[in-house]
């Protein structure tokens, strides 16, 4: 996805090579693409979110909080204990 870039009227960047950001946050309608046909089950452009924060973009508050919403909706049906039978060796950092 192309987005509309920061002007750079004075052209006094110091580091060229690095992109300008994106000049408005994600829309809800960007990040959700489908969401006028779908509505509130709409999936959304996980490469259009990526690309748009590796340019150092914003996300527009509705869209974040639809993200979020759905995010909290997956994880609330995952366990969050697994149980094992048998002797079990962990390596690395517990929490929780």
């Amino acid at each position: 996805m192309q987005f509309e870039r920061l002007p750079d009227p004075c052209n006094d960047r110091v580091v060229k090579s690095v992109p300008l950001p994106p000049l408005r946050p994600l829309s809800i309608t960007q990040l959700f693409p489908q969401y006028i046909s779908f509505g509130e089950i709409a999936p959304p452009s996980l490469p259009t979110l990526r690309e748009c924060l590796v340019l150092d973009g914003r996300v527009d508050k509705k869209a974040l909080l639809k993200l979020v919403k759905q995010c909290t909706q997956v994880l609330s049906k995952e366990q969050n204990l697994v149980e094992q039978s048998g002797e079990v060796v962990i390596i690395g950092d517990i929490h929780g």
